[in-house]
């Protein structure tokens, strides 16, 4: 009897996936068979409902034979859901399955540049120090900056003074009057969702003879 029925490859079933921003899932294992075609004469393909998310090439198989693994790596500090589709072909016909991959938001910290050591004389207020801050899901112009001074006899905190705007800042200290020697500062950002950065930097202030 040469009269052969072909039957379709199969695919096991891959769970719907939640994964932090920013990570990727990990290999997910699946099993893929014929009864006509040697597994590794399988060939697979897959595709993304949400490419804004999860880019096609950012799907990505391994294994061999029957044993098959994917890989989903979502776009940076991007969040939501995606529906990927992994498909077995035998050359002829085909199988399918499809997860649901639930990506998290996860604040993102801001940034600051660093802030080189700073050194003036005695009595004498430095210039306005430039440095920049940014978020990726805060404005720049919503950026609240506090500050710490490691010497408040050399550098009382209210002589510590932001300037500038959105990313683009500046800070200007005015040591006390007679005082000279060293004090850490500390400038911290801080976004909307509570995430803060920070950067020190020592200002020196020479002593200079009244």
């Amino acid at each position: 009897d040469d009269d052969v029925t072909s039957t379709a490859p199969t695919i096991s079933d891959i769970a719907n996936q939640t994964i932090n921003e920013d990570v990727n899932t990990g290999a997910i294992a699946f099993t893929i068979g014929d009864a006509e075609t040697a597994a590794g004469s399988l060939t697979l393909t897959k595709d993304s409902s949400n490419t804004t998310l999860v880019s096609v090439a950012n799907i990505v198989f391994g294994g061999s034979g029957s044993s098959r693994t994917v890989t989903v790596t979502p776009e940076l500090n991007q969040s939501g859901t995606s529906t990927v589709t992994v498909t077995v072909s035998d050359g002829s016909l085909t199988a399918s399955d499809t997860f649901v991959l639930t990506v998290t938001a996860v604040n993102d910290a801001p940034t600051i540049s660093n802030i080189a050591n700073q050194a003036t004389n005695e009595d004498t207020t430095t210039s306005a120090i430039t440095f920049t801050v940014g978020d990726v899901e805060t404005a720049a112009a919503s950026l609240v900056l506090t500050k710490t001074s490691s010497n408040t006899t050399l550098v009382p905190t209210a002589n510590i003074v932001f300037g500038g705007s959105g990313a683009n800042r500046t800070v200007t200290l005015t040591p006390v009057q007679d005082q000279s020697g060293t004090s850490t500062i500390t400038i911290i950002v801080a976004d909307a969702d509570a995430g803060t950065a920070s950067d020190a930097f020592v200002l020196t202030v020479t002593a200079v003879n009244d």
